[in-house]
């Protein structure tokens, strides 16, 4: 294999690779060997079909999956050979892909930076010696009274300890030091591996972490921005008085069979197979016919039943089912109808007024209450659209690849915030790192482009 490397930013890589033609036809006749044994075709049996006609059949797609293998698999041997830290995946070009030649292509990508931090013994011995000093004030040794204990001994005892913090301390000191030095912005904590730690020599580290992305943002005359227009009609203050009596239905009871739409208190025990089943089975349960609550079938299943009545029903869980013992499965419900209240809606009166906090302007007053409210959320909704408009038409114009560290801190933060949303028992990192990846992401590149915007056009 033949790798060379071109350095085209301070932080992008041009990496040439060859695959020798010998090392391309191994492997496309692996492929050819392992499809010869499983292939049918008619006229032959299985695992006997001559490797002429399996060639000509399947060696195009052999050949094609031997290639993209063989890509992924270079490209990480030449990172290694090169000593290379990708900071994403390689964008790959094919320079030379013909059968019976070798194979050639460049992979283009962003490294995470290396840097090289060297510390004199000098400084290391300074900073040991201040703090065995500093322990000797104040150590308790047998024998010796406190401040008087002999240099020797403090260093015989405590030595090890202090080199050891005075190292750490030193680490993150001239690492800052050395990113202010080079106007690095690192995004996260470097990952650090010692190259020289031997007592009585200099200290060398290697500090390899990522930065954030420079970038200008363009693109502002390409974003098309939709400006709503819309007014809250005296329809609209109509549909909403209706809604808020709606959710301030009462239920009253009635001496009827039940209808969509009516409150029944149920008791019901479920079984599958005969069996019952674990929150199968309830007692005085508040059910509102047509609600959706209860699995498909189910409710409709009460429709028509009378206070006092006991109905077997038989609904099916869906094929989606959370619970996935149940998924798909017929159940047989036996369902007693306690009571049945049907559902009344306040009327418009003070009363009714009074539970929003209008206590003058009886309807009127009411109707321009509402109104104000509408209006006031009819110009969030707008405001919100035209700026969701905006960061999307950013976020078009100006792609850039952030750092992992950013999308990792942002994904815990999601999962903090989920977690304080919804309660339960859960811990945030019990919670998936994919259901927030794309938000993150989002969050992040949104983030990094808007306070780009902030300092590219000066605004305060």
């Amino acid at each position: 294999m033949q790798v060379s490397v071109e350095s085209t930013s301070a932080l992008e890589r041009r990496m040439t690779v060859g695959v020798s033609v010998e090392r391309i036809e191994t492997e496309v006749n692996k492929r050819l060997q392992q499809t010869a044994r499983r292939a049918k075709v008619p006229g032959f049996r299985p695992g006997k079909v001559p490797m002429s006609v399996i060639r000509q059949r399947y060696e195009d797609a052999a050949r094609q999956e031997a290639l993209g293998d063989l890509i992924q698999s270079t490209f990480y041997e030449a990172v290694v050979e090169q000593k290379l830290n990708p900071a994403g995946a390689p964008a790959v070009e094919p320079k030379s892909f013909e059968k019976g030649k070798d194979l050639e292509y460049v992979a283009t990508f962003e490294v995470f930076p290396g840097m090289t931090v060297g510390v004199s013994v000098e400084r290391i011995e300074t900073e040991v010696n201040k703090r065995l000093q500093q322990t000797a004030r104040r150590a308790k040794v047998p024998g010796f009274r406190p401040g008087k204990v002999p240099m020797s001994v403090i260093r015989q005892r405590y030595e090890d300890a202090a080199r050891q913090e005075a190292l750490g301390d030193l680490i993150q000191s001239t690492f800052y030091e050395a990113v202010v030095e080079q106007k690095l912005n690192p995004a996260g904590a470097p990952a650090v591996e010692p190259k020289s730690f031997e007592k009585g020599k200099d200290l060398e580290y290697v500090a390899t972490f990522e930065v954030f992305p420079e970038f200008t943002v363009g693109g502002f005359e390409s974003i098309a921005i939709e400006r709503l227009q819309a007014d809250v009609a005296d329809a609209d203050v109509d549909n909403m008085l209706e809604i808020l009596r709606k959710q301030n239905t009462r239920f009253e009871a009635a001496e009827r069979a039940a209808e969509n739409g009516d409150q029944l208190n149920i008791d019901f025990v479920g079984k599958i197979d005969g069996e019952a089943f674990a929150g199968g089975s309830a007692k005085g349960t508040q059910l509102v016919l047509g609600s959706g609550r209860m699995i498909p079938g189910f409710e409709d299943a009460l429709v028509g039943a009378k206070a006092g009545e006991e109905r077997v029903i038989n609904p099916t869980f869906p094929a989606d089912y959370q619970n996935l013992d149940l998924a798909g499965k017929t159940a047989e419900f036996t369902v007693t109808v306690n009571s049945i209240a049907a559902p009344q809606l306040p009327e418009l009166n003070d009363d009714f007024f009074a539970l929003f906090g209008v206590k003058e302007g009886g309807l009127e007053g009411f109707r321009a209450e509402v109104r104000k409210n509408m209006e006031r959320e009819l110009r969030q909704a707008i405001k919100s659209k035209v700026k969701n408009q905006v960061m999307d038409g950013l976020l078009a114009a100006n792609p850039i690849e952030v750092p992992k560290a950013l999308i990792s801190n942002e994904v815990n933060r999601l999962r903090v915030q989920a977690v304080q949303q919804f309660g339960g028992n859960l811990k945030p990192e019990q919670l998936p790192a994919e259901l927030f990846e794309e938000q993150a992401k989002r969050r992040v590149v949104l983030g990094l482009v808007v306070a780009e915007v902030v300092k590219q056009c000066e605004l305060k």
